[in-house]
């Protein structure tokens, strides 16, 4: 009886080597026991919370860009002159002294702004509007559009008249120092002939009321 347990010990023993041999044998060289899976789904890990929307962006960023694209300064309209600011009087005037770009308003911006009753923004002094931004008008001295002269004066006995049209014979102004007359039509019979010149005998037209005769020489042997 005796040997017999001492038998059934020995084949314990070695049961449980062998269970110890194969648990071993499943662990890592390191003896670590092995990694068993949960079953439960993996996931990425995030790179941490995202802020902002991802559509629309940045409200600052926006207003920076649209700033460099117009010239404008973002602040420009609160009120407050900041850098790269003439001025800022917090309205939305385009026409007073501090236009809507935070500019002072200068003849020549193409706003028509305090003083001016024009401001078409070039340098071209002989259109509609003068480079003082004043409208060009007869007798402002500056030949505007549709204006032959304009020599800034009333007078109607020079080269310009006061209907900034030139000088010429039969406008029915007689020019200084170029006419003898002018009576403004075409009837060579009146004290006025062709030419603005006064009639006279031997001119070669019959001055009606005064005259018989007149064929413009001086030959005395004709009929005249």
């Amino acid at each position: 009886m005796a040997s017999r347990g001492l038998g059934f010990g020995s084949d314990l023993l070695g049961v449980l080597g062998l269970a110890a041999a194969s648990v071993l044998a499943c662990a890592g060289d390191d003896g670590t026991p092995p990694a068993f899976t949960t079953g439960s789904p993996t996931s990425s890990p995030t790179t941490g919370p995202t802020t902002g929307d991802a559509t629309t962006g940045d409200a600052s960023s926006t207003a920076a860009t649209a700033s460099e694209t117009s010239g404008v300064p973002a602040s420009c309209g609160d009120g407050q002159v900041d850098m790269g600011e003439e001025c800022d009087d917090g309205n939305g005037v385009d026409g007073d002294a501090c236009t809507n770009a935070c500019t002072l308003a200068i003849c020549g911006d193409g706003i028509v702004g305090p003083g001016e009753s024009c401001d078409d923004g070039n340098d071209v002094d002989d259109d509609e509007c003068s480079n003082a931004c004043v409208l060009t008008s007869c007798g402002d001295g500056q030949v505007g559009m549709g204006e032959e002269c304009d020599d800034g004066n009333a007078s109607n006995n020079d080269a310009c008249l006061d209907t900034c049209l030139g000088a010429s014979c039969g406008d029915g102004f007689v020019h200084d120092g170029e006419e003898e007359c002018d009576d403004g039509n075409d009837d060579d019979t009146d004290d006025c002939v062709a030419g603005c010149v006064a009639a006279s005998c031997g001119d070669g037209f019959v001055q009606m009321g005064v005259e018989e005769c007149d064929d413009g020489n001086d030959d005395d042997t004709d009929d005249c």
